[in-house]
């Protein structure tokens, strides 16, 4: 699917970018399979993806349904070409108000800028700007996947990453084998 939506090259240069950061942090593979599908179905582009993922990755803490909810408004929003309401209350109920970071930058109150939003003045860039802030040196996430991989869990995580990598290496070696002999039943039937 990476190579059908992102191109040949980058498409497979962007799964093994994949993989790698399974496997060495909290996040599973599907989950960020599914999200870097997410990005690039609402034409998020391929060189933005894993920057994204990693900003969305430390922000959820590795927590999956965070992820993923975090993953689906910052797509929409990066669709409509601004933040509305919706996807705020979906990243706020992920565990992120992109308002605050945005208030921390500039000054303003949320209530002004809850107002700027309704009048459609809050750019996509603006609030990416809200997640690299937030994930940068000195942000409230900045490391969280990292940190969060020294711990038990992240440690079993990474084993699970790991574990898929592995299983998904052995997949792709035999598919041939495995599609000849899917089809071969399939002619017999």
């Amino acid at each position: 699917s990476f190579r059908t939506l992102a191109g040949e090259q980058a498409g497979g240069a962007l799964f093994n970018q994949i993989k790698e950061f399974a496997t060495t942090t909290p996040m599973l593979m599907q989950d960020l399979a599914k999200g870097a599908q997410t990005l690039l179905a609402f034409n998020i582009p391929v060189e933005q993806v894993m920057t994204t993922l990693r900003q969305i990755g430390d922000i959820s803490m590795g927590n999956s349904q965070k992820f993923n909810s975090l993953v689906l408004s910052f797509a929409q929003m990066s669709s409509a070409g601004k933040l509305m309401g919706q996807d705020l209350m979906q990243m706020i109920n992920a565990g992120f108000n992109p308002l605050s970071e945005i208030s921390a930058k500039t000054g303003k109150s949320i209530g002004v800028l809850k107002d700027e939003m309704s009048k459609g003045a809050i750019s996509v860039d603006m609030v990416k700007e809200a997640f690299a802030s937030a994930t940068s040196e000195g942000g409230k996430f900045y490391g969280m996947l990292e940190s969060q991989s020294k711990t038990i869990k992240g440690s079993l995580s990474n084993l699970q990453g790991a574990w898929d990598d592995m299983l998904n290496s052995i997949g792709e070696q035999t598919q041939g084998v495995l599609i000849s002999g899917i089809s071969a039943v399939q002619s017999a039937v």
